[in-house]
């Protein structure tokens, strides 16, 4: 078989041939240009928030799909569901990478267990997000979504059920993207085919993630009185900072990040809720005398405390710190 541009052989091409090759190539570099733009808009890449029983840190590596709703909804949310659930069927073997959350924002009607059915009814794998009250109105806002009652017109109404005729809900459409570092990229309209948002979703997939953090020399020590406290050393090699969120532990009722204060003789034991931040390319120390993981209630005496770190970005760490008893 012969091939352009072997030595052997000089193929030679009219004009005609020419100009056509170049035509194509043309319109092929524009097809490939288009390419590199997003079928959604992009977002300004902050860190996502965690919305009820979903945890970004827990799908660390995966892309997280969002979108709101209500179940009474007969148009636009079963449309988007059904979008979702075609994605799953176009992404193929890549379908475990992603993760996707149906955010109910009508918590009067929709309780947890209606949500729930309803949201399988169009895929298992959706999964159904409940939240109200302040938790609902702050998950709204960290996504720059809305959610707003309206009362339809009664006469126009008349003949549905009271409870679906009292009101509806003018709420944010479409797909929100959390990246595989937790970073909030992308929103793409709920009108777009799902082969749109597949691609997204695949660009996405397809970015290099930076390494997550490491975890160095942890260390418990336990109290005779049901508490202790663990240190260690979180090591972040990325260019991009992280931040320890929290930690949970089977060994103890809970596990609260603190920091001890000092001002002159006097110390305080303060509680971070916002977490303790890793700095890119640097590491962050909890040692005695400072930032530390307090254990209450630890259940019984062992050898190993075993703890799960859970970070904005690297997700999810599973370690054991020997124990050192003390007196």
């Amino acid at each position: 078989m012969r091939r352009i541009g072997d030595n052997a052989d000089t193929i030679n091409v009219s004009a005609t041939t020419k100009h056509r090759w170049c035509a194509n190539v043309a319109v092929l570099s524009f097809a490939l240009a288009g390419c590199n733009s997003w079928h959604g808009t992009p977002l300004d890449g902050r860190p996502a928030a965690d919305v009820g029983a979903l945890r970004i840190a827990d799908h660390r590596d995966q892309v997280i799909v969002i979108t709101f709703g209500f179940t009474t909804c007969p148009d636009v949310c079963p449309l988007t569901l059904s979008t979702v659930k075609k994605a799953y069927t176009l992404l193929g073997t890549d379908a475990a990478r992603v993760a996707a959350a149906f955010v109910g924002v009508d918590p009067d009607r929709d309780r947890p267990e209606l949500l729930r059915r309803y949201v399988a009814a169009f895929d298992r794998r959706i999964a159904p997000v409940f939240v109200e009250g302040k938790a609902l109105t702050d998950a709204l806002a960290s996504y720059g979504a809305t959610a707003e009652k309206r009362l339809p017109d009664p006469d126009r109404y008349v003949r549905l059920h009271a409870a679906v005729a009292s009101y509806t809900v003018d709420h944010t459409s479409g797909f929100f993207l959390v990246d595989k570092r937790g970073r909030l990229r992308l929103h793409v309209a709920h009108d777009l085919p799902a082969e749109a948002l597949v691609a997204d979703i695949r660009r996405l997939l397809g970015e290099a993630a930076p390494p997550p953090v490491r975890v160095e020399k942890p260390i418990a020590r336990l109290t005779p009185a049901g508490v202790g406290a663990v240190y260690l050393r979180i090591v972040n090699p990325s260019g991009e900072d992280d931040r320890l969120l929290s930690v949970e532990s089977g060994a103890a009722e809970r596990v609260e990040l603190h920091e001890v204060v000092r001002a002159g003789s006097v110390v305080r034991m303060i509680q971070r809720e916002d977490g303790f931040v890793v700095p890119a390319h640097a590491t962050t120390d909890l040692s005695q005398g400072g930032k530390h993981l307090m254990m209450v209630g630890v259940s019984e005496r062992r050898e190993r405390i075993p703890l799960t770190l859970h970070s904005s970005r690297s997700g999810a760490l599973a370690v054991e710190a020997p124990v050192e008893l003390s007196p």
